[in-house]
């Protein structure tokens, strides 16, 4: 069975977990979580995340695990853990708060969906849906030239209304 775990006493220390905020993010073979999402040990979890039915999440949460077996060559015994990240949108004051300014924000129903997992290297790896894969480098953190303003925004713009990604 899988599930969140509330943080141990003080100095407690379980294997392949990690503190974050008061939750312990547990790791689990990817094997297991599609067999907990399958038996729906995971619908009251995806429930709340999609406010109400579980059935859409299930959906999410195996075409994660799908795309990051295809994207990342992992096996069904590969650790894992899926993490979710809450949205929200600006009704006004978008990005006056970087010149300490009011913003007037508002949560909504949609969510940022992660699957990851240890590599073994310094190099963090990550693939958005439509986009390609993406690599940073931990050890050369330095802005590269190469990289220096790669991205138009103006071009990005008109590749989001052109969906032409």
């Amino acid at each position: 069975m899988i599930k969140r775990q509330k943080t141990g006493p003080a100095g407690s220390n379980r294997p392949a977990a990690r503190r974050e905020k008061g939750v312990r993010m547990t790791m689990h073979n990817l094997g297991e979580v599609r067999t907990a999402l399958a038996a729906g040990e995971l619908d009251e979890a995806l429930a709340r995340l999609m406010c109400g039915d579980p059935a859409p999440g299930r959906q999410r949460v195996s075409r994660l695990l799908d795309g990051f077996r295809q994207t990342f060559g992992a096996g069904e015994d590969t650790p894992v853990t899926i993490c979710s990240a809450p949205g929200r949108t600006e009704i006004c004051g978008n990005h006056t708060d970087h010149q300490h300014g009011r913003v007037l924000a508002a949560a909504v129903n949609l969510d940022f969906l992660a699957c990851a997992a240890p590599n073994g290297t310094n190099t963090i790896r990550f693939q958005s849906e439509g986009w390609p894969l993406v690599e940073v480098e931990l050890d050369t953190l330095d802005p590269k030239e190469e990289e220096k303003e790669e991205s138009d925004p103006f071009d990005d713009i008109l590749r989001i209304f052109s969906n032409d990604r």
